[in-house]
């Protein structure tokens, strides 16, 4: 047997450098299997489950790993035409996004959305980059017919109006839209409502032309991303303009941003909400065992009684600085008790504090 060097570990394996110099690597019957008996006993797809393994390694930046895998099974993550649509986007080849639109099948209804927010985007990108004749030519003969095309189109029979009115607007352009993540009507992510999400959101398209418009007149770059509430072609922007695309395209052609991460959260948030006892401030969760609180992790052990109440205590709460405790009681009395550091509870009324200290509660 031969000794494995670290060289194997770096970057994936020997296998997976194999790939990237173009040699051959024998497939394992286990790929057969996996297309042959695509459902696992669980109910889902086998294919499904190895397209977002190959997208959480590509995320982590294991990019050889993943395409060993993908060549090892034979399971592609998506087609080659969606992986250049999307480089395109968020290398703003905007030339080349338009020819490879029609490999995303986004239904009619949406068509002109989704060409309006990609118009909108190469137009901030003019604007930013000072060219401001190319950015009048896209506003007039890009952005303008999309707007004409958009208000003439039936309100109330196709799902693209819908998009519009259930506030995730598909001509969203001003900060990131709530369906960012790529959850637009194909799946129920919580998600995160966005703090740039705005009245823009809910406007007409002929609104947003105007609005659109305005930025003509920005006086400078930070004036620009000021009103547009938008960080630049170097920044989140076409990232934030690809997940709102994602959001129009079935999520089997292209899989919805860190969706295997999604999943795992959604387990973790359904276990915490089922906890009976829980009772945790940990940071982070282990992916090894469920989560379950233990009776020991509520505290059950007396350490103060409020004894000046005459009757029974319905309500207790401390100030913000953790000094005193508030307490109410149904014989219709309020006490403030001072919490000094020797942990005894001392009443604090009229300046005069009178000690409740009691060998008992300590």
């Amino acid at each position: 047997m031969h000794e494995r060097s670290n060289d194997s570990l770096e970057g994936g394996s020997i296998i997976a450098d194999s790939i990237v110099n173009n040699h051959t690597v024998p497939s394992s019957s286990s790929s057969s299997n996996v297309l042959q008996n695509d459902i696992s006993p669980s109910g889902f797809k086998k294919s499904e489950l190895i397209r977002l393994m190959m997208q959480s390694l590509r995320n982590m930046g294991f990019d050889r790993s993943a395409d060993f895998i993908e060549k090892d099974i034979g399971i592609p993550l998506q087609s080659p035409q969606i992986t250049q649509f999307c480089t395109a986007v968020l290398n703003g080849l905007w030339e080349e996004v338009h020819q490879l639109l029609p490999h995303l099948s986004i239904p009619t209804q949406d068509l002109h959305n989704v060409l309006f927010l990609i118009s909108a985007q190469k137009y901030l990108e003019l604007l930013e980059a000072r060219k401001t004749k190319e950015a009048l030519i896209c506003l007039r003969m890009e952005l303008t017919p999309l707007t004409l095309n958009s208000n003439s189109t039936p309100s109330s029979s196709d799902s693209g109006a819908s998009k519009v009115s259930n506030g995730t607007s598909s001509l969203a352009i001003f900060g990131e839209s709530s369906s960012s993540n790529g959850t637009h009507n194909h799946n129920n992510n919580n998600n995160n409502s966005n703090n740039n999400y705005n009245d823009f959101e809910e406007e007409t398209s002929s609104r947003k032309l105007h609005k659109l418009t305005a930025l003509m007149m920005c006086s400078d770059l930070n004036d620009l991303k000021r009103k547009a509430k938008w960080d630049g072609s170097a920044g989140n922007s076409r990232r934030i303009l690809l997940n709102k695309i994602r959001a129009f395209v079935d999520p089997s052609l292209m899989i919805p941003e860190n969706r295997l991460e999604e999943l795992i959260k959604q387990a973790i948030q359904f276990q915490t909400d089922s906890c009976i006892y829980h009772n945790s401030t940990q940071e982070f969760y282990g992916l090894f065992e469920d989560h379950i609180c233990e009776k020991d992790q509520i505290p059950r052990d007396t350490k103060f009684t409020l004894e000046k109440h005459t009757d029974e205590v319905w309500y207790v709460k401390f100030s913000h600085n953790g000094k005193y405790l508030a307490s109410a009681s149904k014989d219709n009395t309020i006490i403030i008790w001072e919490v000094p550091v020797q942990s005894s509870l001392v009443i604090n009324s009229n300046n005069n504090n009178i000690n409740n200290n009691n060998n008992n509660n300590n």
